[in-house]
Order: C-alpha cells, then sequence, then structure tokens
C-alpha cells in the first residue's frame, strides 16, 4: 500500500506518528476499522509523550474512528478526552472539526 510507503518514508518519531495518524483516519474513512486502529495505536505509541498536540490530534481522530464504526461508548469517552486537550491548546479548528466524520 502507497500509504504504508510513506509512513516509512517519514523522519523521526513525531513526523512518523502525524503520517500514522493521517493514514489511520483515511483508513477509517474507508471502512477498514482494523487497519485504523492499528495505524492510531502506533501514532499514539509514536506521539503521546512527544508532541503535545499531535497526541490530541490521534485522540480525536481515535474518536472520529470509534464514531465511523458505530462504537458510541467508546467514542464519547474519547470524544471527552479529546475535547480537553484540544482546549487545553486553544486549537479552535480541531475542536470545531472534532465530531465531523468527514475531516481527518
Amino acid at each position: 500500500m502507497a500509504g504504508e510507503a510513506a509512513v516509512g518514508a517519514s523522519r523521526g518519531p513525531i513526523d512518523q506518528g502525524t503520517s500514522r495518524r493521517v493514514l489511520g483516519g483515511i483508513l477509517s474513512l474507508v471502512g477498514d476499522h482494523r487497519g485504523a486502529e492499528r495505524e492510531l495505536d502506533a501514532a499514539w505509541s509514536l506521539l503521546h509523550d512527544a508532541d503535545v498536540g499531535e497526541a490530541a490530534r490521534v485522540v480525536a481522530e481515535q474518536a472520529r474512528a470509534a464514531l465511523r464504526r458505530g462504537d458510541a461508548a467508546r467514542a464519547a469517552s474519547l470524544v471527552a478526552q479529546a475535547r480537553s486537550r484540544l482546549e487545553a491548546l486553544g486549537a479552535a479548528l480541531d475542536l470545531r472539526e472534532l465530531e465531523n466524520l468527514g475531516w481527518i
């Protein structure tokens, strides 16, 4: 898959984590929920201690992925976590699009 090749070409953990977040969002959009979860988990592993903004965006994408696959309970928890993180950052655009299922 071309997306996986692009992730592999990313330099450094923040770039690789961000690439995995985007790939996870795309996989979720096209209905590959297992692949999305795998990539978003990998993104979280790379970013949770490395970049607070990108880590917040991973949680937001995990929330949207849960919404897309119909996991309302998991989505509610993740939306609350993402909202808290994004508010702390003052990330107005990310907050506005938090539950927009067409957003990555």
